[in-house]
């Protein structure tokens, strides 16, 4: 998978978080439907009205989720690691399909986009029984922002 990219909400709360300032933050997993190359200055709707709705679809709350650490590296930059395995699978019967793209991550309750990432060998169809799509999402970021 190509690396994340942390939009500018999510490099403020990051660093909030790894400051102390900010609880830590409540991640949930969404998948997006539009053919869109995330960047750093992008507009939140894009993910928000381009979110998957295919047959079945939920979006999982993420686990794992530790405080941003100084990069031993670089001192003026902080490193902020997150996984787990998430799995989306096409319900069965159902009758809504997608081309999936890519992965945003949002802190709830406000649903604020925080990072997204575009998957290798787009489209990924979740479209019919059989379907699945199954990765664990790791934010290992170094971000000039952060």
């Amino acid at each position: 998978m190509p690396p994340l990219r942390v939009l500018w909400e999510g490099c403020k709360r990051f660093r909030e978080v790894s400051l102390g300032v900010r609880s830590p933050m409540l991640l949930v997993c969404h998948l997006f439907k539009v053919d869109h190359t995330p960047a750093t200055e992008d507009d939140p709707a894009i993910y928000h009205s381009g979110e998957a709705d295919f047959s079945g679809y939920a979006a999982p709350q993420m686990s794992g989720f530790l405080p941003a650490t100084q990069d031993p590296l670089n001192p003026d930059r902080w490193v902020c690691n997150c996984g787990g395995p998430v799995e989306f699978i096409w319900q069965t019967g159902g009758t809504v399909g997608n081309a999936i793209y890519g992965y945003f991550w949002t802190d709830e309750p406000d649903h604020a986009v925080l990072l997204a990432g575009r998957f290798d060998n787009v489209p990924i169809y979740l479209d019919g029984p059989g379907r699945r799509l199954s990765f664990t999402p790791v934010l290992s970021e170094r971000s000039e922002y952060l």
